[in-house]
């Protein structure tokens, strides 16, 4: 019974080092990147992950999945999935 017990424990000891390290952080960041993106308005500046910056002019398609960004002479469509940061002012 001991043998068992010395062979298991470790491998949940490494498991609950690797949760709390790795796991439990990254889920946070995920959250918190979703909340960003489901905050998105109107006139915030934000950057693409391809790294042109612009303003939301607006919003469209199916739960507004396409944002319209206004690159001051140019206006461009992109898909809300490849916004990687709000700028703050």
């Amino acid at each position: 019974m001991e043998s068992i017990f010395t062979t298991i424990f470790p491998m949940f000891v490494v498991f609950g080092i690797f949760y709390f390290i790795i796991i439990r952080p990254q889920n946070k960041k995920r959250d918190e990147f979703q909340n960003m993106l489901n905050n998105m308005k109107k006139g915030d500046k934000v950057v693409t992950a391809g790294g042109l910056r612009g303003n939301i002019k607006g919003f469209q398609g199916e739960n507004n999945e396409i944002i319209i960004l206004d690159l001051g002479e140019a206006n461009v469509n992109v898909m809300k999935n490849y916004i990687v940061d709000i700028i703050k002012k």
